[in-house]
């Protein structure tokens, strides 16, 4: 759910249970409410807009938890990555050597540290290709932009152009 969704449910949701408390309390029309029908509708307000607050932080809560779901097989990608490289031998030298020397045996353990340490290094390499691809999109968007914007006259020469056409070709 998006932001704007969960803006827009959260208001409904505090309007909505709001106006439930309000009738309910109306209904009961005992004395709190007859003597300070100020201080009841103030705190009505108050349990609508905890509901929708409430409403607003759980909602983006759930939302970031199916987030994380839904990036979790991304991940798979680079295990598949490792698993072809351990089957194929072509494993990289110096990270199992290191694999080995902080576990101290080429057993399944190195093999398990391997992993784990070949595919951190996968998710850095493509949050670092990710990163460079997003700058050169921005400063090819900027020499753009720099581009029209050089292309066009700015605003002050039609202005003065204007200025030069009343004075010199318009008779008062």
């Amino acid at each position: 759910m998006n932001k704007p969704t969960r803006i827009l449910t959260a208001i409904l949701v505090s309007l909505l249970l709001g106006g439930m408390f309000a009738y309910q309390d109306a209904q009961k029309n005992k004395p709190p409410y007859q003597q300070h029908p100020v201080v009841c509708i103030a705190t009505d307000f108050f349990r609508w807009s905890l509901s929708g607050l409430i409403f607003y932080f759980g909602s983006g809560w759930l939302a970031r938890r199916k987030e994380r779901k839904l990036k979790q097989p991304e991940n798979d990608k680079y295990y598949d990555e490792v698993a072809r490289e351990l089957e194929t031998k072509s494993l990289r030298p110096g990270l199992w050597t290191r694999a080995v020397a902080e576990t101290g045996d080429e057993g399944s353990a190195a093999k398990a540290l391997y992993i784990r340490l070949r595919v951190s290094e996968l998710v850095k390499q493509e949050q670092t290709d990710r990163a460079s691809s997003q700058a050169e999109a921005r400063r090819k968007a900027d020499e753009q932009r720099r581009a029209a914007k050089a292309a066009k006259p700015p605003i002050l020469w039609y202005v003065g152009a204007g200025i030069v056409y009343l004075v010199f070709f318009v008779d008062f």
